[in-house]
């Protein structure tokens, strides 16, 4: 989206007969360009015909330089915008150094099996390299042929902290030769494991990490997210290594512009305000109407299931299809029906989507230009997880944070 289309989609909101003066405050976000560096000379010649072919023939100056640490024997963390290259980042080394050692392995850990598939396809586009390197899926659908097929001949396994903990580290003596060989350790998304749940993911990374050591291999870490803040600390807490931060300012980023907007008291002595999911209706249709893509962000299913009610029962009701136009994504889908929206948002057949925080996280969904979170979702990581999911490169994109009238709500708008 451009600045001069933001600024026509701000006019048709501010100036319909249903703003009574919301949005309370505006927050702009420059732009950032990026800088380019050269793809190291040694990197293997089929790795470096497939970039070719994917276009890529210069690096950004922060996956270069997670290259030149990596292979250096450091553990690495970088925190990056979405869509800004992460995965390449890591990519890179690990495929590199895996074609030139064919006895290497190397673990790639998602938090989600949406996650796992998404990256799985993208490596799959590296025909030559996946070609010489016996990758796939290890989790709780993995048939037990082909578990058996990978614990003897896999090399680059891609699974979550659950089969780690159930099916992988109980059994190391099957993957004896897996964890001889092993490499690279890759945590993406980072930031998802916190509190409780980062307490288990670091027990579990010291285990793993102590049974690699024990068959003598000496894995070089990757943390990776789009939001974690002092990120070289929280990844040697999480894995239990000194963690070096690469600085990701090599990564192009769009301008951004975050609108806080708060819905009018509608019941003064009990400080009620209007519903959050009417505003965020409202907001949805106005930007799907201007063929904007769109994002909607709820706290629940229900909530997300509701507001796609509404949505399809509103342009029917003034004789508008909307409900071709926009869909709803959250957990509890069936593998294929997940895989066939993401598809169409992509390709660009959807022009909206409505979504928990299943799409919080970094699948590939194409690009959208408006993200909007209906209430807090529970942690200022999360908010900005969800407002990185507009915007891409160089595109201008506009993230509306839509307050209930939970105190917490209250507190971001107003502060």
């Amino acid at each position: 989206m451009t600045g001069h289309e933001l600024q026509f989609l701000l006019r048709e909101l501010t100036t319909s007969q249903d703003y009574d003066g919301q949005i309370v405050s505006r927050l702009d976000f420059d732009a950032r360009e990026a800088t380019f560096a050269p793809l190291p000379p040694a990197v293997d010649p089929d790795l470096s015909t497939d970039l070719a072919d994917k276009g890529i023939r210069e690096l950004y100056a922060f996956q270069r330089a997670c290259f030149d640490k990596a292979c250096d024997g450091y553990n690495v963390t970088v925190v990056s915008p979405t869509a800004s290259g992460k995965s390449l980042a890591f990519q890179l080394p690990v495929l590199d150094h895996l074609l030139k050692h064919p006895g290497a392995t190397a673990l790639f850990l998602y938090p989600t099996k949406a996650l796992i598939e998404d990256q799985l396809a993208k490596l799959r586009e590296m025909e030559r390299c996946m070609e010489r390197i016996n990758t796939a899926v290890y989790d709780g659908d993995t048939d037990p042929d082909a578990r058996r097929q990978l614990r003897k001949f896999g090399r680059l396994i891609l699974s979550n902290p659950d089969s780690l903990h159930y099916s992988i580290l109980p059994h190391h003596e099957s993957w004896s030769r897996f964890m001889r060989g092993l490499a690279f350790i890759v945590v993406d998304e980072g930031h998802y494991y916190h509190g409780v749940l980062g307490s288990h993911m670091a027990l579990l990374l010291r285990r793993l990490r102590r049974l690699a050591n024990f068959y003598g291999a000496h894995p070089v870490f990757f943390v990776t997210s789009a939001t974690i803040d002092e990120p070289g600390k929280f990844a040697s807490q999480l894995t239990g290594e000194l963690v070096h931060n690469v600085d990701s300012s090599g990564a192009p980023k769009g301008q951004q512009t975050l609108l806080l907007f708060n819905p009018k008291i509608v019941d003064k002595q009990n400080n009620i305000r209007k519903s959050v999911m009417k505003e965020a209706l409202w907001l949805f249709q106005r930007a799907v109407q201007e063929d904007v893509r769109t994002i909607v962000f709820t706290k629940s299913r229900q909530e997300a299931e509701l507001l796609y009610k509404y949505v399809r029962d509103a342009g029917a009701g003034k004789g508008q299809r909307l409900g071709d136009r926009v869909a709803t994504y959250r957990a509890g889908y069936l593998p294929a029906v997940r895989r066939g929206i993401e598809h169409r948002l992509s390709s660009g057949e959807l022009t909206g989507v409505i979504a928990t925080n299943a799409l919080e996280l970094g699948i590939d969904i194409g690009h959208l230009d408006v993200s909007i979170t209906a209430g807090y979702p529970g942690s200022v990581t999360s908010l900005f997880q969800q407002m990185g999911r507009a915007g891409r490169e160089r595109d201008h994109s506009l993230s509306v944070f839509v307050a209930s009238s939970n105190p917490l709500d209250q507190y971001v708008v107003q502060t």
